[in-house]
């Protein structure tokens, strides 16, 4: 029930939530999140009883409560409770609603007929002489989804996570019926990512692709079978999705940007500016997630986010590991590689876009999901936190600062 609960908010919040001149067609039910809670809990292990979840769950608590209280010190507090409201309570959701394989792969396709209503009714309806869309389908010329994930570049994010499970799904079926009849919804949605016209777009669905390759053939194979899928998409993914460098007015713009942040981030490095007072100081998102996470919720927020996200990394990381040794998880190979090609391409898109809204905390829930599953099968993957993973953390919080700091300065 909980897992079905969960599908029916996720089309709530990413389809039904269409705006038109501002308002929501549908809102997105409270009650629904709600009961969706309620029996996640009931049939779910309790956090405790798996490494590593609890200390999770504390950093997630940490971050929000962290970014609220930054928000609320800095006077935006009325839409900073509604986000760090929703983000933590979709995170807790997608952990807990999940609790066998079937209703995992139940919850993966479902990510694909939600994202065939975008991408039909996108293409369906553009013009393309204008490049309007209509039912403000589009920002400019990019097709967007007007709606929780109100920009182009997170519009093709969702597209991707579809294509990369319809990608799994053609690999690892043994029926030839079922891999063809695959390849016209991935054609579908691979074309609505072109209209979104998102650099980020293109470049995670091929690291996606790659990824996904690389753990199921090896290196070897990877190179023989991604050259022509690269070539493919590249030839048909023409125009600015292919000019990806620095040199473009779009790019300058975003480093500029992310330099006048870090200006910013020295005058309040603890607290930081709140929710959303990143653009509103300087008129533009900084196409950046690590950048606003860290200007918006300061230095303690930053690690607090860059803490869910190491547990989770880690649990993968182990369970990838132990897929190979283990067959008893053979079960979970392509649920793994979906996870995998995802992830990556979130990482990609948090370089090169602010994504920090419902999905990447939906996703966080599903990575969690997953390891619970696993553990299940095998305690060996089972992971803790101690004094090295803390010092691994900050590590890696501020090496992810330094390197932008470099990027900046080499190409400003």
């Amino acid at each position: 029930m909980a897992y079905l609960l969960f599908i029916l908010y996720l089309f709530l919040n990413v389809v039904a939530a269409h705006r038109w001149d501002g308002d929501p067609v549908i809102s997105p039910d409270p009650v629904v999140a709600l009961l969706a809670l309620f029996f996640a809990f009931l049939s779910s292990e309790r956090p405790r009883d798996i490494p590593g979840i609890n200390v999770q769950i504390f950093f997630a608590i940490l971050f929000f409560g962290w970014f609220y209280m930054s928000s609320v010190v800095n006077e935006s507090s009325v839409r900073a409770l509604e986000y760090t409201s929703k983000g933590f309570l979709l995170y807790i959701i997608a952990s807990f609603a999940i609790v066998n394989v079937k209703q995992f792969k139940i919850v993966m396709l479902a990510f694909v007929p939600m994202a065939l209503v975008i991408a039909v009714n996108g293409i369906l309806t553009i013009d393309y002489d204008s490049g309007f869309v209509p039912l403000e389908l589009s920002w400019g010329y990019r097709l967007n989804w007007i709606n929780t994930y109100d920009d182009s570049n997170s519009t093709a994010m969702f597209l991707n996570i579809a294509i990369t499970v319809l990608f799994v799904h053609i690999l690892e079926s043994k029926a030839m019926v079922s891999r063809l009849i695959s390849i016209v919804p991935m054609i579908i949605l691979g074309y609505a990512v072109k209209l979104t016209d998102s650099r980020a777009g293109l470049l995670e669905m091929l690291v996606s692709i790659i990824v996904i390759l690389y753990l199921k053939f090896g290196i070897k194979k990877t190179m023989l079978y991604a050259s022509p899928i690269m070539i493919a998409v590249l030839s048909v993914f023409a125009g600015r999705m292919m000019e990806i460098n620095t040199d473009d007015s779009s790019a300058q713009n975003r480093m500029v940007f992310w330099s006048r942040a870090f200006e910013y981030l020295w005058d309040q490095p603890i607290l930081g500016l709140g929710y959303t007072g990143l653009a509103n100081t300087l008129g533009m998102q900084g196409h950046n997630t690590f950048v606003e996470i860290y200007t918006e919720s300061g230095l303690p927020g930053y690690v607090f986010f860059m803490g869910m996200y190491y547990i989770a990394a880690k649990g993968l990381f182990s369970t990838l590991g132990e897929l190979k040794k283990n067959e008893q998880l053979a079960e979970l190979a392509p649920i793994l590689y979906i996870i995998s090609g995802v992830t990556a391409a979130i990482l990609v898109g948090a370089w090169f876009n602010t994504i920090y809204h419902e999905l990447i905390y939906i996703w966080l829930g599903i990575w969690t999901a997953v390891y619970r599953l696993a553990y299940k099968i095998t305690p060996n993957v089972g992971i803790e936190f101690g004094k090295q993973d803390f010092i691994r953390l900050i590590m890696v919080s501020m090496g992810v600062m330094v390197l932008i700091r470099v990027f900046i300065h080499f190409y400003i």
